[in-house]
């Protein structure tokens, strides 16, 4: 009876359901990246250190942080992180030396999953003086045709047991 009387006073919401958001307050961590709920997602580099919100909807997630803001869907496409583009860009710009950039490059590759880690693995193991000219080709790969379509390339290089960039940039072109 009560939930009865209860019903005739209630209104719908004011906004649609699907733009409330949980909050969590979040920081951007030293690399430069927000982590939740075992997903990693990439803030500009302005914002390392800054004290944040993470709006979390249903499909996406929006970072607050200072002046800085960052949108990605809940769940990355290939991996366990979401990168921007542009902050993919200057977060290698923002690493200074030679061997952190090609350190941070293999990062962003490793970041794809389980496929590229034990592909990444088997190409240094395989080629352990001319890795870094490939690590840099296979950052190129991922700039240029998206996590999706390069984590499918490693794993048919994987396949066949080719270990290299130019085998993914094959397998890249077979499937285009």
């Amino acid at each position: 009876m009560r939930l009865i009387e209860e019903r005739k006073r209630l209104r719908p919401l004011p906004i649609p359901a699907a733009e409330y958001a949980l909050r969590f307050p979040v920081m951007a961590g030293p690399t430069g990246f927000v982590e939740h709920d075992g997903y990693r997602y990439m803030m500009p580099p302005e914002a390392i250190g800054i004290a944040g919100t993470l709006h979390l909807f249903i499909d996406r997630v929006r970072i607050v942080a200072g002046r800085y803001e960052a949108n990605h869907p809940r769940v990355p496409a290939a991996g366990t992180a979401s990168y921007c583009e542009a902050d993919r860009a200057k977060a290698l710009a923002a690493v200074s030396g030679d061997r952190a950039r090609l350190y941070a490059k293999r990062q962003q590759v490793l970041e794809l999953g389980p496929v590229a880690e034990s592909y990444l693995t088997e190409l240094v193991h395989r080629h352990p003086r001319t890795w870094r000219g490939d690590v840099e080709a296979l950052h190129a790969l991922l700039v240029s045709a998206g996590a999706v379509r390069l984590l499918a390339a490693l794993a048919h290089a994987a396949t066949k047991k080719l270990f290299g960039s130019q085998y993914v940039e094959q397998a890249l072109k077979e499937t285009a």
